[in-house]
């Protein structure tokens, strides 16, 4: 009888074992479209890195520029990967944005707090708050 209870309590705790294990899993799966619709407009960017702190986990994948429905404000999408295995990434970015001269448009900028979670990205949607605005600078520092 005791062997008996003790294959059956094997056999729970091993079962068990192997649904905590699935459910700790952080993978997801992905689908979209390999033959897409959308006509990206990339960006070209230059970087300038003075946190290395940054550099370890937030990989920039890709710029996208466009403008709003109306046609009037500069949009701009960055796409930024964790490519960290364990760690959230935790930073935080700011604009700044610039008329056509290249002169900076002179509109407060706050630090603004983004949680990247381990092998995941993050798409950063900026919108220029003036028509005037051509071009921009982002800037990013690691967050505690």
């Amino acid at each position: 009888m005791p062997k008996k209870i003790l294959k059956k309590t094997s056999a729970v705790l091993g079962a068990f074992a192997v649904c905590a294990l699935a459910a700790c899993a952080p993978s997801v799966n992905t689908v979209e479209n390999a033959d897409a619709g959308a006509n990206k407009s990339l960006m070209q960017d230059k970087r300038v890195i003075t946190d290395w702190g940054t550099e370890d986990f937030a990989d920039i994948i890709e710029i996208r520029a466009g403008t709003t429905a109306d046609g009037q404000n500069l949009r701009v999408q960055i796409e930024i990967e964790n490519s960290d295995n364990d760690d959230v990434g935790r930073l935080s970015y700011r604009v700044e944005w610039f008329d056509a001269q290249g002169l900076k448009i002179e509109i407060p900028s706050a630090w603004i707090p983004l949680a990247v979670q381990p092998r995941k990205r993050e798409t950063i949607t900026l919108v220029a708050p003036v028509p005037a605005a051509r071009d921009f600078r982002v800037s990013f520092k690691r967050s505690e």
